[in-house]
């Protein structure tokens, strides 16, 4: 069994990247920790044993991991693991073993800020064109979003502390992957190519499959977050 270890934050175009990891047959990435973060106490070892044995997919345990989750896990894994070296996050480390890396980010940081604001106020995390399978959580077709948006009030405010909370992210995933000496395939969402992945899956030894269908996800429309981020940026130079 290979491991695939997805490190994001936000609003970074991951569930677009994991929908085509998911397609292409390397794992079926998803969130899987998620449901950990709430728990104060088990048996973190079985269950750990119970997610790889569910998740496996093409020979391979692909999973999801954001960068305000990992430190929660890593001291839950402390329990079971015996601390992998002095570095960041040792017990997550030794957790996996030989694992594969995938570092996503977005270049700009205003735009993902903006992204999840507008998210995590209208409810609407992801946009599906109806052409696949794939359907995450709290996605809508574009013609309910657009009116779910407009709906949404700007807040200078709650703007600059999620630009802190996003850079805050980015600087843990760059330090970590610095400090620790990890090469993860870099994607940055607004450069993102399929086919680096494809190379990636090859690399790694995956035996890709036929990709079937096509992508549902879709990226949110931009006319709205432009607005925002005209007044947001007029806002932070007048008050420089």
């Amino acid at each position: 069994m290979k491991t695939v270890i997805v490190c994001t934050t936000q609003r970074s175009g991951s569930t677009m990247v994991c929908e085509d990891m998911a397609r292409m047959g390397i794992g079926k990435p998803n969130e899987y920790f998620l449901s950990w973060i709430g728990k104060e106490s088990s048996d973190w070892l079985a269950e750990l044993k119970v997610m790889q044995e569910r998740h496996v997919v093409n020979g391979v345990f692909a999973f999801k991991i954001m960068a305000n989750q990992i430190r929660r896990i890593d001291m839950k894994l402390a329990t079971v693991f015996d601390p992998l070296d002095d570095g960041p996050f040792p017990h997550f480390r030794a957790a996996f073993p030989g694992a594969e890396w995938i570092h996503i980010q977005r270049e700009d940081g205003v735009d993902q800020a903006i992204s999840h604001f507008l998210a995590s106020r209208s409810g609407v995390y992801h946009m599906v064109n109806g052409e696949g399978d794939f359907v995450p959580g709290a996605s809508m077709n574009k013609a309910a979003i657009d009116e779910k948006l407009i709906d949404v009030p700007y807040d200078f405010k709650a703007l600059i502390d999620e630009w802190h909370r996003q850079q805050s992210g980015r600087l843990l995933w760059t330090e970590f992957f610095r400090s620790t000496g990890i090469n993860p395939l870099p994607i940055v969402y607004e450069n993102y190519d399929v086919n680096a992945l494809r190379s990636f899956g090859r690399l790694i030894g995956v035996e890709l499959q036929a990709e079937k269908g096509k992508r549902n996800l879709t990226k949110m429309p931009g006319s709205r977050n432009q607005k925002i981020k005209t007044q947001f940026l007029l806002d932070v130079f007048a008050k420089l």
